[in-house]
């Protein structure tokens, strides 16, 4: 059995609106190449690489590592990132936070971002428990599981993540 956490990215991760917009670095995949011995980094996209290492919050990171770790939950990423970015990428820019080895898949894209959720949830029926952390409501069609964010993940969305892998554990 399985315990899924679906992860939009923008407005959960990289906070809405972003405070800055970071300042473009050129030499940032060559470095992180280097200190990290995986030549990858330089086939990403260095705004990426940018955004996930200088503007994705850090509290927002903490709380997310800490829910997984409480909970066991692996990360199907559900943003619009999965559609620009292969699973590898996404591993090496989540690497970046300690959190790659969570990054199971990416759903498929179907339409709305609550149908590819479904469309997951449905081809691995091994999925125990569930919950969508996302900006986008998505609480009518999924109450038991969805968690909106308002700018950023926060410790009350936190809160309410693991009460409702509570309910369905």
């Amino acid at each position: 059995m399985s315990r899924i956490l679906f992860l939009d990215i923008d407005g959960v991760l990289n906070p809405i609106p972003l405070r800055t917009f970071p300042r473009l670095d050129r030499t940032l995949p060559q470095r992180l190449a280097r200190q990290s011995g995986n030549s990858d980094y330089l086939r990403i996209s260095t705004t990426a690489l940018q955004l996930a290492q200088e503007s994705w919050d850090k509290e927002s990171l903490a709380l997310l590592r800490s829910l997984c770790e409480d909970y066991d939950l692996q990360i199907v990423i559900s943003s619009s990132w999965g559609i620009f970015y292969s699973l590898k990428e996404l591993r090496l820019l989540f690497a970046l936070h300690d959190l790659a080895e969570r990054i199971l898949a990416i759903t498929p894209y179907v339409g709305k971002r609550s149908e590819n959720i479904l469309a997951y949830v449905q081809a691995h029926p091994t999925i125990e428990a569930w919950i969508s952390l996302d900006d986008l409501p998505m609480d009518a069609q999924f109450p038991r599981h969805a968690v909106t964010t308002h700018g950023r993940f926060r410790r009350e969305d936190a809160q309410r993540a693991a009460r409702l892998l509570k309910q369905q554990l």
